[in-house]
């Protein structure tokens, strides 16, 4: 019961969002020992919501919980250990709790897991088992999987390619917004691919992605500033974007920045950072090599 109120008080279901309430009771049940308590302690020290941000703390609370068998805490620790967040990384313990997450059809385990053995980290590649688990967490609901999914078909990765097949994932993760899918759509119904070319469609949708911070819509919608095309032609606007990207760590974004500042288009003109943003899109470009 303690735990069910500190996610009301979360989510301001019934009651008003109030974070520092909402730990107040999860750190109540948490020290009763409540699983789902523990981790949503956890959650809200991950994310410094109503506590001080301690990630080292929120790791201790899912390991408390994933323990005690939560598929919630399991999954949390599983992304501690795959992304380093609060405690070293270390891919073959997330690939660990996933699965134990997955057994018990946690969508965003079975997710993750598939991301994992896509990309065989911590795991041994398997393009086969991958899909098989984002098809296992569409059937739940899961958007990610659904990307996940509409990018192997699109790149054809263990499969055959299959550029209908992507947007129709595509489209369903973005009308639940997920930003991933909208961005993603975007992308084929601007050349139309697998989809009729809808050039007005695909704008709206990068603009739905950007606005949700995603950083590779921010860089597409300014590529199409630049060029004039589907939108009117504006420099100022495509730096603004190439911009906003590159300060949220997009690299790519920092390189057609730099580009604009070489030949001074919509930004004073500026040899010198020009280069040294090319310079760090190429390390990029390497280290992923």
């Amino acid at each position: 019961a303690q735990s069910n109120l500190g996610y009301l008080y979360e989510v301001g279901q019934g009651v008003v969002a109030d974070d520092k309430e909402a730990v107040r009771w999860y750190r109540m049940s948490a020290e009763n020992g409540d699983a789902a308590g523990q981790n949503g302690l956890g959650y809200m020290l991950r994310h410094g919501r109503g506590v001080a941000k301690d990630e080292a703390a929120s790791v201790n609370w899912f390991r408390k919980s994933a323990e005690q068998g939560n598929s919630a805490g399991q999954t949390n620790l599983g992304y501690a250990y795959d992304l380093g967040v609060g405690i070293q990384r270390d891919q073959a313990q997330a690939a660990h709790w996933y699965q134990k997450a997955a057994d018990q059809r946690n969508d965003m385990a079975l997710n993750n897991l598939g991301d994992l053995y896509r990309f065989g980290k911590g795991v041994p590649r398997d393009k086969a088992k991958a899909a098989e688990l984002f098809k296992a967490a569409i059937e739940l609901g899961n958007t990610h999987a659904q990307v996940n999914l509409g990018n192997m078909n699109r790149y054809a990765e263990g499969m055959p390619k299959d550029e209908r097949e992507a947007a129709r994932l595509y489209r369903l993760a973005a009308g639940k917004g997920h930003s991933g899918g909208q961005k993603q759509l975007a992308d084929l119904l601007l050349k139309g691919t697998g989809v009729d070319r809808n050039m007005s469609e695909a704008i709206r949708l990068y603009r739905l992605a950007v606005d949700q911070g995603n950083t590779a819509a921010m860089n597409n919608l300014g590529y199409q500033y630049e060029l004039g095309e589907g939108v009117p032609q504006d420099h100022v606007e495509a730096v603004r974007l190439y911009r906003m990207a590159y300060e949220r760590g997009d690299k790519w974004a920092g390189a057609n920045l730099g580009e604009m500042m070489a030949y001074g288009r919509g930004t004073p003109r500026n040899m010198a950072e020009a280069v040294r943003l090319n310079r760090l899109a190429l390390e990029e470009d390497l280290s992923l090599a």
